[in-house]
C-alpha cells in the first residue's frame, strides 16, 4: 500500500511541501479522482480552508489532478472541507 505524509487542515499547498519524517507517513488508497481546470485548481491550493463543491459528497482519499500542476491527495470532511491533504508522488 502507498503512503504519504498528510497535513491536517492545510491553509495552502505550501503547507504540504518540505521534508517530512518517514515515520509520519500514513497509508492511503485512492477512492476517486477529481480533475480541475487550472483556474479552479489555483484557487483551491491558495485557500484550502474554504468549502469546495467538488468535495461535498466525496468520501475516502481523492486524487486531485490538474494539467501542469502537482497532484494532491485529499481526505475531505463533511461540508466539502479539506480535513487532511498531501502531495501525491508518482
Amino acid at each position: 500500500m502507498d503512503t504519504a505524509y498528510f497535513t491536517k487542515y492545510p491553509r495552502t499547498v505550501r503547507d504540504l511541501r518540505g521534508p517530512r519524517p518517514l515515520e509520519g507517513a500514513a497509508p492511503y488508497e485512492i477512492t476517486g479522482t477529481v480533475i480541475l481546470d487550472k483556474c479552479v485548481y489555483d484557487n483551491f491550493v491558495s485557500d484550502m480552508l474554504v468549502s469546495r463543491g467538488f468535495l461535498e459528497n466525496a468520501s475516502g482519499c481523492l486524487l486531485i489532478e490538474c494539467e501542469d500542476r502537482d497532484s494532491l491527495l485529499v481526505l475531505p470532511e463533511t461540508g466539502g472541507y479539506v480535513g487532511f491533504a498531501a502531495c501525491a508522488i508518482p
